[in-house]
């Protein structure tokens, strides 16, 4: 009867019953195949639903203690495939190598989602390194730290993981993408970044992000009426993003196109008030201070 429980809480997940789904979870016991994927499920319901990222990381933590005692008993090797279902959505790219079957590598990776959450982006490193450690060849595991790292201000350690994703995965489309949009944004190799996008707009050509990282690219080498037509068509694809329409905005601006230019930065600013550069620019365009949200112009 246990087992079925884990049945019941997906069943319940899915038609949005969050307290019965981790109700029913929670009585997946550590004996069953299901357990690892019945943590990996509450962690997520606990932080997207419950914005509990302390208890998801206390659920996940308890859940490496029993997956360590596991592996220390087993009469198979720690990295044996285990059975039941793997909780994360797959990753966007045709990734050629599996993601490492090691149970810990998961619980990891969900454990530093939680540490993020939760505001401990230290912590939340050091869970995916020791996924690393465990599974050096996981591309999803390497296209996570080396987003931690960036956002830690480690930009060499980040470059070398999208790295080694690429190299493993040729069709990572995010890893190319975050890669040539780093590069872009800093001006830094810009006919390899450029490269680099395009590859990954080979892969989905129509993911807005990727869209907008190509005509970042071309606004950086000088590219300024290409860069337009480029990003024009990146807010037709992401409309509600706030960067994006900045970033046509200053295509606009660079190609001479000052009321386009002025209409664009408003409405980045409709979309995100608090961006300080995008009314800076503004004011710069109309030789005037921009009221700020919610006043009479």
């Amino acid at each position: 009867m246990v087992k079925v429980a884990y049945y019941l809480g997906l069943a319940r997940a899915k038609k949005g019953d969050v307290d019965g789904a981790l109700d029913a979870f929670a009585k997946v016991g550590p004996e069953l195949p299901e357990y690892v994927d019945s943590r990996l499920r509450m962690a997520v319901l606990l932080v997207e639903e419950k914005n509990d990222p302390a208890a998801a990381t206390k659920l996940l933590e308890e859940a490496l203690v029993h997956a360590n005692a596991a592996n220390d008993a087993a009469d198979t090797p720690a990295g044996a495939e285990p059975p039941g279902p793997v909780a994360e959505p797959s990753e966007e790219g045709a990734t050629p190598v599996r993601e490492a079957p090691d149970p810990k590598v998961r619980l990891y990776r969900v454990l530093a989602y939680t540490h993020e959450k939760g505001g401990q982006p230290l912590h939340a490193i050091e869970a995916l390194e020791k996924a690393k450690a465990l599974a050096p060849h996981d591309t999803n595991v390497r296209f996570d730290l080396g987003v931690l790292y960036d956002k830690q201000g480690r930009a060499a350690e980040a470059e070398a993981e999208m790295t080694a994703v690429i190299e493993r995965d040729p069709r990572h489309a995010r890893a190319l993408n975050y890669l040539g949009y780093t590069w872009a944004e800093r001006g830094l190799n810009l006919d390899e970044a450029e490269a680099l996008i395009r590859r990954a707009l080979e892969v989905d050509p129509d993911d807005g992000y990727y869209v907008d990282s190509l005509g970042w690219v071309q606004f950086r080498r000088g590219h300024y009426d290409e860069a337009v037509a480029t990003l024009e068509h990146a807010v037709e694809l992401v409309p509600e993003d706030p960067v994006i329409t900045e970033h046509l905005g200053d295509a606009y601006a660079k190609a001479g196109k000052k009321q386009r230019a002025i209409e664009t930065y408003r409405r980045s600013l409709e979309l995100d008030a608090s961006k300080a550069e995008v009314r800076k620019k503004l004011e710069e365009l109309t030789g005037h201070p921009e009221p700020a949200a919610g006043t009479a112009p």
